[in-house]
Formats: C-alpha cells, sequence, structure tokens
C-alpha cells in the first residue's frame, strides 16, 4: 500500500508538469524519435511523455525510460517492418550499418557483437551508453518510421527465393562477411566478424529485385529477434 502511495504521488506530479517541458527533454534525447512518435504513435507518445514526466519528477534516469518504452513499442510494430516501402526500408539498412560502424570504429568489433546480440538494454548505465545512445535511439527511430509505413502503406511482396538469399550472401563475402560472422548471427553467439558481417549483407542486399526482397525479410528478422 505504501508503494501505492508513492507511485500515485509520482504520477500527479508528472501530470502537474508542463507538457511542451516533457515534449522538449523527449526532443532533445532525439528529434527522429520525438517527430515518429507523436506523428505516427499519438497515444503511445501520450503514454511515454507521461513516463519520461515520471523520471523527471523523481530525478530518474530519462534515457533508460527512453529506451524502455521505446524498445516495448518496437516489439509491437516490428513485424510490420515486413511490408514498408524499399525507400524506407534502404533507410533501416543505411541507419542499422551505420550505428554498426559507429560502435566497431568507437569500441571494437567484439564490443559490437554484444551489443548486437544483447540489445540496447545491455547499453544502460555505462560510458557506453553515453556514446551510443543517441545513435541508437535514432535507429530505432528509423525502423519505427519504417514499420508506421508498412502498418499504414503495406506493400504485398514475395518470398524471397533461396537462390536470392545465396546471391545476397555471396556478395556480402565479397563485400567482408564471414561464413564465422554468419554462423555467430545464426546462433545468437557474440564473435568480432558478426557486425562487418551484418553490414556486409545489408549493403549486398540492394540494387536489383531480389536482393531488396532479401532486404526486407532479413531486416523484419532482424526488428522481431526471430
Amino acid at each position: 500500500m505504501a508503494a501505492l502511495a508513492v507511485l500515485k504521488a509520482v504520477e500527479a506530479r508528472a501530470e502537474e508538469m508542463p507538457s511542451e517541458n516533457v515534449a522538449a527533454v523527449i526532443q532533445s534525447l532525439s528529434p527522429e524519435l520525438a517527430d515518429v512518435l507523436s506523428q505516427g504513435f499519438p497515444t503511445e507518445y501520450a503514454a511515454f511523455k507521461s513516463a519520461v514526466a515520471m523520471e523527471i519528477a523523481v530525478g530518474g534516469d530519462v534515457e533508460a525510460t527512453t529506451m524502455r518504452v521505446l524498445l516495448d513499442l518496437k516489439a509491437q510494430n516490428a513485424p510490420y517492418i515486413a511490408k514498408a516501402g524499399d525507400t524506407a526500408l534502404a533507410a533501416l539498412a543505411t541507419s542499422m550499418s551505420d550505428l554498426y560502424r559507429s560502435v566497431t570504429d568507437a569500441d571494437g568489433p567484439q564490443v559490437c557483437a554484444e551489443y548486437a546480440i544483447h540489445g540496447a538494454g545491455a547499453m544502460a548505465g555505462t560510458d557506453f551508453a553515453a556514446r551510443h545512445t543517441r545513435a541508437a535511439l535514432s535507429n530505432l527511430a528509423t525502423m519505427l518510421q519504417a514499420a508506421r509505413e508498412g502498418r499504414d502503406h503495406p506493400v504485398e511482396r514475395r518470398a524471397a527465393t533461396d537462390a536470392e538469399w545465396e546471391a545476397v550472401a555471396k556478395l556480402s563475402l565479397k563485400r567482408g562477411a564471414t561464413s564465422e560472422g554468419f554462423s555467430a548471427l545464426a546462433q545468437g553467439v557474440a564473435d568480432p566478424d558478426l557486425c562487418p558481417s551484418v553490414v556486409a549483407f545489408l549493403e549486398a542486399a540492394q540494387g536489383d529485385v531480389g536482393a531488396e526482397l532479401v532486404r526486407a525479410e532479413v531486416l523484419t528478422l532482424f526488428a522481431t529477434g526471430e
């Protein structure tokens, strides 16, 4: 009962905060995120602002709350990525590649692999978080934008063939991917070859219809964690 009373007091304080202050905090964390949430997920955005307001009221961790709420939203909407348009999927592939390159350049391929396997939750409370949270939020915002497009303007696609997957895989090997990286990704093992292999695969998954079908499927797999 005491915990419930504290929670109600915090909620009351949060409701008293000017909404523009909460919106400003979210905007400062990630302008892309604020835009996607306000335009594509208004109900969720209202709940998001309430959660951030609660953290401000108690001096809590706004960025950690942001990641938690956003990851929950991503999990609910990730399947829609399969039906996003090619432009949105190209933007998502670029955003993901840029994030993995940034992490690799700053912290090395092993740390990038750990991040790729364990997700954004592994960033909380570390120096790693301070360096990469904004980039991760930007990537997740791009993912949500693709999901929104797939939800509101679905594109129907046939499944990529085995030959199309094989063609992309072969090209990615020429671009720097390795069989060890692919094996680590399939097994959920953090291997230094993992991030370079993912980046090479995403770069190879473009340029023709078959490759773009593979891109739609692999990005959906990455987003849903399947």
